[in-house]
């Protein structure tokens, strides 16, 4: 791995692979959500196999939880608080060791930051783009869902900007 940013572990194969990468295939998406940010994916091995590598995710998982939400983090704004849980967390990383390794956990982050690449400049447009055409009743349908729009744009191609929690319909493309 030596020209990506990083390496990201991943135990739900479900959120970057419709089937599994290890037979060679990803969400199109999250393929190039990783181009971008030039990271390589790992994911663990399933079954018997792979079942200390899940187990060592999710102890991680389980300990930070433990650790930063327990209280629940209260304050004024999400910034507040997710500046809170940084503080925490730094603090907490000068000191703690991960196990049969000498240095901190901060120590050892700042030696791997050296070889890992700046991030680029741009963020990444997470959006999926579909078009939709718009019927005789003014509705768009996206994924099995009908949508209303302006009458005016009946019989109209759709530009559709698809998030995770919303729709968008960009301009009308032309008149079929």
């Amino acid at each position: 791995m030596p020209h990506s940013v990083g390496l990201a572990r991943e135990d739900r194969t479900r959120t970057g692979s419709p089937n599994v990468y290890w037979q060679g295939l990803e969400n199109e998406r999250f393929t190039a959500f990783r181009s971008h940010y030039g990271f390589e994916a790992s994911y663990c091995t399933p079954g018997f196999k792979g079942a200390h590598e899940k187990g060592g995710i999710e102890s991680k998982v389980k300990r930070a939880r433990r650790r930063y939400m327990v209280p629940i983090p209260k304050g004024p704004t999400l910034a507040e608080i997710n500046d809170k849980l940084h503080q925490h967390v730094d603090a907490d990383d000068v000191t703690r060791h991960v196990a049969y390794r000498e240095e901190s956990v901060e120590v050892a982050f700042l030696e791997e930051c050296k070889a890992l690449k700046p991030l680029v400049a741009e963020s990444f447009g997470s959006a999926k783009i579909l078009f939709a055409k718009v019927d005789a009743k003014s509705r768009v349908c996206v994924r099995q869902a009908f949508y209303s729009v302006p009458a005016h744009l009946c019989w109209r191609i759709l530009l559709n900007r698809c998030l995770g929690n919303a729709y968008s319909f960009l301009n009308s493309l032309r008149k079929s």
